[in-house]
């Protein structure tokens, strides 16, 4: 069995080696490892092309996102199965023998294995456990639920909606057209992963820790953004999908704390108050956020939410805006 590695690269100087060095040094050796240069301004391909290591190919692109980088990488691999590492995260070096050696693992289509957060120097921040399961219909049902709503039982496990700590038959993604949403910079993971679970196929969890998630706070998902506005309307609307339900709405609620954390509330936003009032206005005005605040169901949701669906409703902005702070602080978002 051979197994394809992808990882896009966008300016990851200071990360991509070791990524790269966990793959490389998995103790499973029939792989292939396959990085997808998404248009880096730094030094990150220099980087890369000092490895000397046969089963690494090199693939460039201009700069389109993590999820047309993803679908090269899947449209050029010649394993049997993938899997994909982000650049600033890396894989247990035993993980690919872990799965790869287990003597059903032909016979699934998915299998998930455990994720943990850590920090950048290594200590663990989140280690979610689950006991190794089979999906059935239903577990399918409530893990794409899941996907949109973060308060859902199987939403505690990062791996479930990320792309990152699965290790999927390249045939099934191949025949039942599975692919990344492109030119878009946020939930092209979540899109994909709704899509894997949708199609059926046979799937399985395993309790078996493989992949460690970066939380550094340097990355682009913490960093302030101009655009986040408009960037994660263009998300949400491709993630709909044409559906409209009530995780859909819960989703594009949560969405709304994201936007906060890179643009409304980030240190580097100088807008005065009345100016901010306005830019939040429009932005609740526009859809999916007006939709999600007038209709969402708010029977399942932590108090806080409801208390902000309550206040924007109203259009009570500093009310509403003294309490986010106050909560992101206290969470450390901001």
């Amino acid at each position: 069995m051979k197994v394809s590695v992808i990882i896009p690269c966008y300016n990851s100087s200071n990360t991509i080696l070791d990524s790269i060095k966990s793959i490389t040094n998995q103790s499973y050796k029939n792989i292939e490892l396959l990085i997808v240069d998404d248009g880096s301004q730094d030094n990150s391909l220099s980087i890369i092309n000092s490895i000397d290591d046969p089963r690494i190919r090199i693939l460039q692109q201009p700069n389109k996102g993590p999820g047309a980088a993803r679908n090269k990488g899947i449209l050029n691999a010649t394993g049997d199965y993938v899997m994909f590492c982000d650049s600033d995260d890396y894989l247990d070096p035993g993980i690919i023998e872990s799965i790869a050696g287990l003597k059903d693992s032909q016979d699934y289509d998915v299998v998930l294995f455990r994720t943990q957060k850590v920090s950048p120097d290594g200590r663990v921040l989140v280690d979610n456990k689950m006991d190794s399961f089979v999906f059935t219909d239903e577990i399918k049902e409530k893990i794409i639920s899941s996907v949109y709503n973060k308060f859902l039982e199987y939403n505690r496990l990062f791996g479930f909606d990320g792309v990152c700590g699965k290790f999927i038959k390249r045939s099934f993604l191949i025949g039942n057209n599975i692919l990344f949403p492109e030119n878009i910079f946020r939930f092209e993971d979540a899109y994909f992963c709704k899509k894997l679970f949708q199609k059926g196929g046979r799937i399985k969890y395993m309790d078996v820790l493989g992949y460690y998630y970066v939380q550094n706070p340097d990355s682009l998902c913490h960093k302030f953004n101009p655009n986040a506005v408009e960037m994660y309307r263009e998300a949400l609307n491709v993630l709909r999908d044409g559906e409209t339900n009530n995780d859909f709405y819960i989703k594009t609620l949560t969405t709304i704390t994201e936007c906060e954390v890179l643009y409304f509330y980030n240190r580097e936003y100088k807008q005065s108050f009345s100016d901010y009032r306005k830019e939040f206005i429009q932005m609740l005005k526009s859809e999916p956020f007006c939709d999600a605040i007038s209709k969402v169901d708010t029977a399942s949701i932590p108090v806080h939410y409801r208390a902000e669906v309550f206040l924007l409703k109203r259009r009570m902005i500093l009310a509403y805006t003294a309490m986010k702070k106050l909560y992101l602080h206290l969470k450390k978002s901001i």
